[in-house]
């Protein structure tokens, strides 16, 4: 049986999302409860909870319209009403076969889902509260919705005919040029005027004054314009409402309250009033900017993705789980989209992704990532099937995240000296330690912990979060043996997560700064966190670039050598099983870059090389062996004896032009060695799952939080 078959429904159709510019009918609100039983991501609980989510969505309808509601509760069990109208329906089975009948299911179904506190049928006498009543720009609307529904009242709503023809008689009331010679010029701020309301009245019939023309121009000019004329866009307001989650006639009211305040609107003057209208067609303006990030930021060379599981609480105990993957396009991290993967497969995860950069038209020749199995597994990895479902297949750079990398440096050696026997009167594991309550822990006389710490300015530490600057000045603590502010022996530290171990560092510290007589596992620990990952952490986040991916991995090596030898073995299977940035072309990749004319020479002496024996496939991506006695980051590999192949981010170059990187460095876009976008988008749409449902009002929420950060 086929999809449609399955969700066909002989009277309301097929399933829907709430409609747009319209208030729902009760069609409208059944298909939409349906369309959220069957999707991909299905709510799982009982009716009463997809009735709460239809009522909140259908108010959030209303409340836009600036339309006075019922409460709540009462929406929901409206919604309860309809439905079971909608199950006996399903059970008469002879509704299908009497069309008299069916007609009149038709009727009732076609009617206005109507939760307006207001009720009266003529609302020019209208008795209800003032609170209560609908505003008169809105009557005409809604007597519309509850009878033929032909008004369409969305963000790109037709103007009014009798607003039409004022505004085409304003310019010639309004414009000092309809009554001054064609010769005489007249002042150009009263040549655009104002499409959104009413002039002032103080400028009607304006005749040929000068005074009067000044004081026209002089209010126009107070009221700042945007690009195409109209000063009240109120796009940065939507944004923060869209991005903080403030209901719009919240905003409105706030907006409103404040041009009171500054003295802008008064009780008699509401030119300037502020309703829930206009802040909707300002965020639709701002999402039909954000629909077409290729075409504004010219061919995507590299995506960025990254994903992660969600639980959703819907009702108690409910919870649902789903995994979303975020994709950004770089340099930059401007995103572009995310997809619920099909199935765990990662055949399924490569297709999608291809169908995302074909739809960007994007000329993909890096790949970024985290260095999980799924993504970089040299036969059903994600990034190597998408090399192979490429149509013609090439190869593309892997830009496996270095942060990760750093991060499973930290956790092989907690894991490792955490199994040690511990010494007597120990208080339990490491880990176990650094997740309690630390902030509580006093100050002791610790031993400083010497260290190749970066000597930040004041204007790097303020760029850094509220996490990292806590981390920087308590590594900064350690190293000179008592911290620099006493007040950070008490500053609340994060939780530890799984994605990010910035602050299990700043918690492993805190305990050493506050524990009177340190474990030897312990002040071990500390100092590799000083004399590595520390060090290593800011020195990757200040070398970025792709072009930097070699000589980092090449620093990592150096701080190892400086650490106790009981950790050598430890670190040097790690940074051996992530040796991504250690593969040829990464390296020939820094090498064209590099500011010395020896190493770019030998660059293009190797691509050329490569290119007198091309691959008739697709390379396999295989990691070469580590040489940690190298000196120099050209040294960390065999040439001889690896797979040597051309950077596809030099495939396009002329031989003339790749000649030219002899003379000098080529300039290589900023692709970072890390996947903070792409994780900082992750975020986003998890917090977007728990405020919207369905994946296209999702994908707009996301646009527009990442576009106001």
């Amino acid at each position: 049986m086929s999809n449609a078959r399955k969700t066909d429904h002989f009277v309301l159709g097929t399933p829907a999302d709430l409609p747009e510019g319209q208030l729902p009918s009760n069609k409208d609100v059944i298909n939409y409860i349906r369309l959220i039983y069957t999707s991909p991501g299905k709510v799982r609980g009982n009716t009463m909870t997809l009735f709460k989510l239809a009522a909140k969505e259908i108010i959030a309808i209303w409340v836009s319209e600036s339309i006075p509601v019922i409460r709540e509760q009462s929406v929901c069990n409206k919604v309860a009403t309809c439905y079971k109208k909608y199950q006996m329906l399903n059970k008469t089975m002879a509704q299908r076969r009497d069309p008299k009948k069916g007609q009149m299911n038709v009727k009732f179904f076609e009617k206005l889902f109507d939760i307006a506190v207001c009720r009266c049928e003529n609302q020019r006498p209208c008795k209800c509260p003032p609170e209560k009543r609908v505003p008169p720009t809105k009557v005409k609307f809604l007597l519309d919705q509850r009878r033929p529904r032909k008004i369409f009242d969305g963000p790109a709503t037709a103007t009014p005919k009798r607003q039409r023809q004022q505004q085409e008689r304003e310019p010639q009331a309004l414009s000092p040029q309809a009554s001054r010679p064609s010769s005489e010029p007249g002042p150009s701020g009263l040549q655009n005027p104002r499409s959104d309301g009413p002039s002032n009245g103080s400028c009607t019939g304006a005749a040929d004054t000068d005074d009067l023309d000044m004081q026209c121009t002089a209010e126009h000019d107070a009221r700042p314009e945007t690009p195409d004329g109209n000063p009240d866009q109120f796009v940065n307001t939507a944004l923060a409402a869209q991005r903080f989650g403030i209901p719009y006639h919240v905003v409105c009211a706030i907006v409103n309250g404040f041009q009171r305040d500054i003295g802008r609107i008064s009780e008699t003057d509401h030119e300037g009033m502020v309703d829930s209208s206009k802040i909707l067609r300002a965020r639709q303006r701002v999402r039909d900017a954000m629909a077409s990030v290729a075409e504004e930021h010219g061919p995507i060379q590299a995506l960025y993705f990254d994903g992660g599981q969600d639980e959703s609480p819907i009702g108690k105990p409910t919870i649902r789980r789903e995994e979303h993957v975020a994709v950004v396009a770089e340099p930059g991290s401007k995103y572009l989209t995310y997809f619920t993967p099909e199935s765990g497969k990662t055949i399924r995860q490569a297709g999608q992704l291809l169908n995302i950069a074909t739809d960007c038209d994007a000329d993909v020749r890096a790949l970024g990532c985290s260095g999980t199995a799924a993504n970089t597994d040299r036969h059903s990895g994600v990034c190597r099937l998408f090399e192979l479902s490429q149509e013609p297949p090439r190869a593309v750079h892997w830009f496996v995240c270095q942060l990760d990398a750093n991060d499973l440096l930290l956790r092989a050696v907690l894991h490792y000296l955490d199994r040690l026997p511990t010494g007597a009167g120990s208080s339990g594991s490491l880990l176990e330690t650094a997740s309690g309550e630390v902030n509580r822990l006093g100050e002791a006389a610790f031993r400083a912990v010497p260290g190749p710490l970066l000597d930040l300015s004041d204007q790097q530490v303020a760029e850094l979060s509220a996490d990292q600057q806590l981390l920087y000045r308590l590594a900064r603590g350690v190293h000179a043996g008592k911290l620099l502010d006493d007040s950070d022996a008490h500053s609340e530290i994060g939780p530890v997560e799984d994605d990010r171990c910035l602050t299990l560092a700043a918690r492993l510290l805190r305990v050493y700064i506050g524990t009177p007589s340190p474990t030897t596992e312990l002040t071990e620990l500390v100092e590799f966190l000083i004399g590595h990952y520390i060090p290593m952490w800011f020195h990757i986040t200040a070398n970025s670039t792709c072009t930097s991916g070699a000589p980092n991995v090449m620093r990592s090596i150096e701080l190892l050598r400086k650490l106790s030898s009981g950790l050598h073995d430890i670190i040097r299977r790690i940074v051996q099983r992530n040796a991504y940035w250690v593969h040829p072309e990464s390296v020939l990749l820094a090498m064209v870059a590099d500011p010395d004319t020896a190493v770019r020479a030998r660059a293009v002496d190797i691509i050329q090389r490569c290119r007198q024996q091309p691959q008739e496939e697709v390379r396999p991506f295989k990691l070469p062996i580590v040489n940690f006695a190298a000196t120099h980051y050209t040294e960390l590999l065999d040439w001889e004896k690896e797979l040597v192949t051309e950077p596809p981010l030099t495939a396009d170059l002329t031989d003339s032009q790749l000649q030219d990187i002899c003379s000098q460095p080529l300039r290589v876009a900023a692709f970072p060695v890390h996947t903070e976008g792409a994780k900082r988008a992750v975020r986003v749409v998890h917090q977007a799952d728990r405020a919207v449902f369905g994946e296209e009002r999702r994908h707009e929420w996301v646009r527009s939080r990442l576009s106001h950060k």
